[in-house]
């Protein structure tokens, strides 16, 4: 089986947005916060073809759409400026996981080898020495053991355009089925590659020296082409265009550009309302107030992130919106570490809301400017 945990950042007239102040703040679910407030990451299904997870991360990109605000930017890539100073970065990582129990001696070397190398030549100049140098992620090594095999740390973000996901995935749907299946790759002549990080190699990787990693290419595209005859997958014909993209790019020198807005890359249209609604499957309520934001066409004129209060909170409203108010209900500071504008509704509002109507919140939110109504979805 093949995952993927892809990040990225968001921006706004090229000012970084808290990519909490849309998304939960959770490890579960497909998309969301893990760890930094400042970038989100989607977390696609595991497929057991690298054209099948393809699929998977198109449809969690056409979800994440409709969460962001129509003039944000959503950007992947190598890392991009943060907020904090002149030298803050973020990374974005495109981290690939492999299940098997043979992911694992020199599994990793031959990724290096055959993904990593080769994808060095994509990479956008001086971004990616940022990332590795700087902010010390994504290098040689850059590898975590799971329970089902390992998480591979090493690529970028390769969301950046369906072009560079298509090589990535097909490079790892490629490389996990031959290994997985032919572990012993001594048997195939020309399938070589080195099963140690030499200190030299891993410092120039680090540096993005790419006159350094030049002398393996030849070998390497041989490889690929040598293992695309043993593959057997039912993806062979989409992993052999992946294969040809990647040389193709390498050959006219083309890299990709980090200012690229990836849903534009891949064609969706952004017509995100603005709100994040954090629902709990035990709640009946919120689900209502999803589908009649949608119903209505509103849209948040700031991102606004919406979650249920549990029962034992009582009757309250925890929000840290300026000047909001709903009669005869007390508003009290938020109680969760949510970055941006947040609203938490107890469980006995949100029962009497949606026994009389979500147009009351909603009148709450016009009084202050904090959303519009209309447009393509008005019924």
């Amino acid at each position: 089986m093949l995952g993927a945990d892809p990040e990225f950042v968001l921006r706004n007239n090229r000012k970084l947005i808290y990519s909490s102040s849309l998304l939960p703040n959770s490890l579960d679910g497909e998309i969301g916060i893990d760890g930094d407030h400042r970038t989100g990451e989607i977390r696609p299904s595991p497929a057991d073809t690298g054209e099948e997870l393809f699929c998977n991360i198109k449809a969690l990109l056409e979800r994440t759409a409709t969460l962001i605000p129509s003039n944000y930017t959503l950007l992947a890539g190598s890392c991009h400026k943060g907020i904090r100073r002149d030298r803050d970065y973020l990374s974005t990582g495109g981290h690939i996981h492999f299940s098997n129990d043979n992911c694992s001696g020199t599994f990793p070397y031959f990724l290096n080898f055959f993904l990593a190398y080769p994808c060095l030549f994509l990479e956008s100049h001086p971004h990616n020495v940022i990332r590795r140098s700087q902010v010390g992620y994504g290098n040689l090594g850059d590898i975590r053991s799971k329970t089902y095999g390992i998480e591979y740390r090493i690529p970028a973000s390769f969301i950046i355009t369906p072009r560079v996901c298509k090589i990535y995935l097909s490079l790892a749907s490629l490389l996990h089925w031959t290994f997985t299946s032919h572990a012993d790759l001594s048997t195939f002549k020309g399938i070589d590659f080195p099963t140690r990080i030499d200190p030299f190699l891993g410092y120039g990787f680090r540096d993005g020296d790419y006159g350094l990693f030049e002398v393996f290419l030849p070998d390497i595209e041989k490889g690929h082409y040598k293992l695309l005859r043993l593959y057997k997958q039912e993806d062979k014909p989409w992993v052999r265009q992946g294969v040809n993209l990647l040389w193709d790019a390498i050959h006219r020198g083309w890299r990709w550009n980090e200012s690229l807005s990836v849903l534009k890359a891949w064609r969706i249209e952004n017509k995100g309302h603005g709100f994040s609604i954090e629902v709990n499957p035990a709640d009946d309520y919120l689900p209502y107030l999803a589908g009649y934001i949608e119903q209505r066409g509103i849209r948040a004129t700031s991102p606004l992130y919406i979650y249920g209060l549990r029962q034992d909170r009582g009757d309250v409203i925890a929000t840290n919106i300026p000047n909001f108010k709903l009669s005869d209900y007390q508003i009290i500071p938020p109680v969760i570490s949510h970055v941006g504008l947040s609203l938490g509704i107890g469980y006995q509002i949100r029962e009497a809301l949606y026994n009389w109507g979500w147009e009351i919140l909603i009148n709450a939110l016009r009084q202050i400017n904090l959303i519009t109504e209309g447009g393509e979805n008005d019924v």
